[in-house]
Order: structure tokens, then sequence, then C-alpha cells
């Protein structure tokens, strides 16, 4: 005890008196050892309440900003100073020992099992370990929760500061305090009942795979645990902000949740949410090996049909990717559901009498957008569907893979249509040799990058004349 006494002590005069605001923080004068036990000396958070009864309130939101951006930002801020660093976000998380695997309680693997998840936490931390990650680090509390975190006037005290650890990723913390609000046992819920459904349903959508590439949407607002759902996608939102790539955020959560598995001293029921813990993480782990970017995001469409009126087409969307296109007598429309899991449906508009309108080709039975679809709101997913693929602008870009066709050949002919001082546009040149677009515009970059042809800038920068 005097040892945790005395590294809360010197955490305390390291960490917080230099970088954690006055009044947001215990304000520490000098530590007193006994015999056998010791004692801080200081004054505290009085008139304050935890986060954790303000959270089940669903109050938290204010308090929440609070902390990540007053509260912890002196700490926060220094991972901003230098370029991020490389590797595995969970072995550096092992390696600030905010993880310690051999603590893990095997009671937790063996209830797993029962529910058909067969990977050891052993398999899952190989899996998470392979991953090649960007991360930005800076000190950590370590141990973040519900009741460590007291608050006052909607700012937030942080409290607790033995587990503080010099350098962790950035989203450590973001991710102990989503999986300690959204695992934890509230006291008035029954401790004894082993399964509560309802807070299945809601970790199940909260935890989909899908759901880190954007954060959730709402719960109904008359569910029992929508407080939990608040404060969950107001950390997920942090998280995946401030991550700098997109499996970061992800990883540690997964970790977090095994994290959780190091004590087994609760009831029944704190017994099977940390065991659910386990069962979550599995999309993460399962995939590390596959892939290096763990993210589930399609990378092909999936053409459904057709229908004639939009209600009939949304009944056939099941599944980011999902693709409809509506024809009544002409081509009106093709619905989409949202490839980066946001559950939203795109209507991508092909009559020019409409407004703003795309063109779609159908070649080879696959479907062909041009320009590229972009949403102005929401999530903001851009992308380019080109013969069936799904190719990612701006996110998710390093899985994009171009279909095949024959580039040579065609930028001869491209190089035939074009002409001396006048730049055309792919999207003409393709008109006129019925070629799609988007391979017009990579014959066309492959002229200008051997000094045959040039091109426009900005908005022209698919514009194409001969050199």
């Amino acid at each position: 005890m005097d040892d945790k006494i005395e590294q809360e002590y010197r955490n305390y005069r390291e960490y917080a008196d230099r970088y954690i605001p006055f009044g947001l923080r215990p304000n520490i004068h000098d530590p007193v050892f006994g015999a056998e036990r010791g004692l801080l000396v200081g004054s505290f958070v009085d008139r304050s309440e935890p986060l954790w009864n303000l959270a089940r309130r669903n109050l938290a939101a204010r308090a929440v900003t609070s902390l990540i951006e007053e509260t912890l930002g002196g700490w926060r801020d220094q991972a901003y100073g230098k370029d991020p660093d490389e590797g595995s976000v969970v072995q550096a998380m092992i390696g600030a020992e905010i993880l310690l695997p051999c603590k893990l309680k095997s009671r937790y693997v063996e209830d797993a099992f029962r529910f058909d998840v067969t990977a050891t936490p052993e398999i899952i931390l190989d899996q998470l370990g392979k991953l090649h990650q960007r991360y930005r680090s800076a000190p950590a509390h370590g141990d973040l929760h519900g009741e460590n975190v007291r608050v006052r006037n909607d700012h937030a005290i942080v409290i607790d500061l033995a587990s503080v650890v010099r350098s962790a990723p950035l989203t450590a913390d973001l991710a102990s305090l989503e999986t300690w609000l959204a695992f934890q046992m509230p006291p008035e819920c029954n401790p004894w009942v082993y399964e509560d459904a309802i807070w299945v349903a809601e970790i199940d959508r909260l935890c989909a795979p899908t759901s880190f590439l954007h954060p959730p949407g709402p719960c109904d607002p008359t569910s029992k645990f929508c407080w939990m759902s608040s404060v969950v996608r107001q950390l997920r939102r942090m998280g995946i902000a401030v991550q700098s790539c997109s499996t970061e955020y992800q990883a540690a959560v997964a970790v977090q949740l095994l994290r959780r598995c190091q004590w087994d001293d609760g009831p029944a029921a704190d017994r099977f949410r940390r065991t659910k813990g386990i069962r979550r993480r599995g999309p993460i782990g399962e995939r590390a090996g596959e892939e290096e970017d763990m993210s589930i995001v399609p990378r092909r469409v999936n053409l459904r049909g057709f229908a004639e009126y939009r209600d009939e087409g949304e009944k056939m969307l099941t599944a980011p990717g999902d693709v409809v296109v509506i024809r009544r007598g002409a081509l009106r429309s093709v619905l989409m559901r949202c490839p980066d899991g946001c559950d939203e449906t795109l209507v991508v508009n092909l009559d020019s009498r409409a407004g703003k309108s795309w063109r779609l080709d159908m070649r080879t039975g696959k479907p062909t957008l041009y320009p590229s679809v972009w949403r102005d709101g929401g999530c903001g997913s851009h992308f380019i569907i080109w013969r069936g693929q799904l190719l990612w602008c701006d996110r998710f870009e390093e899985g994009n893979l171009e279909p095949n066709f024959e580039l040579l050949a065609l930028g001869r002919r491209v190089l035939k249509s074009l002409r001396r001082r006048e730049l055309r546009s792919a999207e003409e040149i393709a008109a006129e040799l019925d070629e799609i677009t988007w391979e017009v515009s990579r014959a066309g970059q492959m002229l200008v990058q051997r000094k045959l042809a040039i091109c426009g800038s900005g908005k022209q920068r698919d514009w194409f004349a001969l050199a």
C-alpha cells in the first residue's frame, strides 16, 4: 500500500502538478507513512460526484468533453510534438503495462469457449501484435474509469494517479473509459441475473465492426441503456477522430476489453459482462492476420438488381455496399447502402433533368459511376465505383484495387483523340470512344507521364491535350 501511495505522489508531482489545471486535480501537499499504511495529505474533490453517476443519468457529455480537452489536454497535446510512432498498438499498451497478459483469468476463456469463442487471449494478442500501425503517444492515466473521474459544475477532476504511464497510444484512455462505462455493472441492475438481453443487444450494436469505421447511430430513446449508448457514441467519435490509422482505436478497445478480464471478483452478471468483452473483440482479432487494415469495409459493390421505385429498391439493400438501380422507363437513380457502415441509404441521381447527375456504365454487368460519390454531410464518405470495384478516397485507400483493362491499347486511342493547345475532358473523350471515363483518365495520366500529353490543374486535372 505504501508503494502505491508513494507512486501516486511521484506521479502527482511529475504529471498532475505540471500539466493538469488547478482545480481539475487533487492538490496534494505531502505523503505521510506509518508502520503499515500511508496516506496523502491535501485538498481533494469536495462537492463533486463520480462521472459514473452522471453517465447513468445521461448528463455526462459536457464532463467528458472537459475531461479530454481540459483536464487531460496538457498530456494529450504532447502527442503532437513529434511524428506518430509505428508498430503495434497492443504491444505499446502491453509495454506501458496497461495490459498484463499474465494476469488474465482463465475462467473467462473457459466461459467464452461455451459461446463458441475458441481464440485464446494468447492467440488474440498474437494476431493484434502482428499489425503494423501508426499511433501518437502521450502520457496516459492508465486506468481511467467512471469512478476516478469526479465532476463539479460540469468540470472533470481526475484522481487516482498511481497508474499514470509516461507514454501510451493516444487512444488508450478513451478506450479505457468507453469500455468501463459500457461493460461495468450498474448498481441498479440485478447482479445475479447472468445475462441481460437488452444490454447484450445494445452492446452488439455498439461494438459491431462497422461501428469503428463510423460511430454508431443513437439507440431508442426509451431504452434503459440509452445513457450507455450516448456516452459510448461520444467517446467513439473522439477515438476515431484522434487515431493515426484506421485500426488504432479498434485495437485499443480490444486491449481494454481483455484488460477487464484481469479481475474476477464480481457477481455473476459482472462476470458475464467481462466474458462478453472477449466475445465482442472477436471481429478485431480474427481478421488481424488477414490484412494490415482490419477495418471491415467493402472493396466491391454488390449489385442486388433493378427496381422501379425507391421503396421497393430499399428493401433489397441489406449490407454496406449493396446497390440497386432504379429503372422506370429510363434510368432514374442508384440506391446504395453506404459502404462505410453508417447505415444510411445513398441516392445517386442518373436523370440529368432532375439536377446534378452521374453517368452509369453497366458493361460486363458490373456498375461504373462517374464522377465519384462524395457525401458532403453525415459520414463524409468519398469513393469511386469502377467495374464493380469500390475504390476509397481519403480513407481506407491502402486496400484499393483497380480493375484490369488494356491500358496501353486505350492509351494509343486516347492519344489520337487529343488536340494541341486545347484541353479535352476525360468524360468527353470517353463518350467519343465509348469507353469508361475512369479508364480514359488513367490512360491520359499515363500519356502525361510519358511526356506525350499535358493535363490541366485543379478541377481540370482530368483534362488533356497533346504535349
